[in-house]
């Protein structure tokens, strides 16, 4: 995006675009929705739930939240209507994840 002393450049209201990752960049996608939710109690997660459903947002981390499941959730769903995924067992998965670059 274009800025200037003045005036920045920014997306029109009605646009729409279209982004395209890989199963490495979605992993990171799952591990920054977790970060979001990972200290938070069932009842934190539950009141989050109910804010979402409701449409009436109370708490900042609740907003970055739904942001994330938004994405996460339209990225499977976009990956199983064109046939980008697979079925693997939970062993395997479990493996695949161990390779994922997480800090600790």
């Amino acid at each position: 995006m274009n800025l200037t002393s003045d005036k920045i450049e920014i997306f029109k209201e009605d646009a729409v675009i279209n982004i395209k990752f890989n199963r490495d960049f979605y992993q990171r996608l799952v591990l920054l929705l977790q970060s979001t939710y990972k200290e938070k109690t069932e009842d934190e997660l539950q009141e989050a739930g109910q804010q979402i459903e409701n449409k009436n947002i109370k708490d900042e981390w609740v907003f970055h939240y739904e942001t994330m499941l938004y994405l996460v959730k339209g990225s499977e769903e976009y990956a199983q209507q064109n046939n980008l995924t697979e079925i693997i067992d939970l062993d395997t998965y479990k493996k695949k994840m161990e390779t994922n670059i997480e800090p600790q």
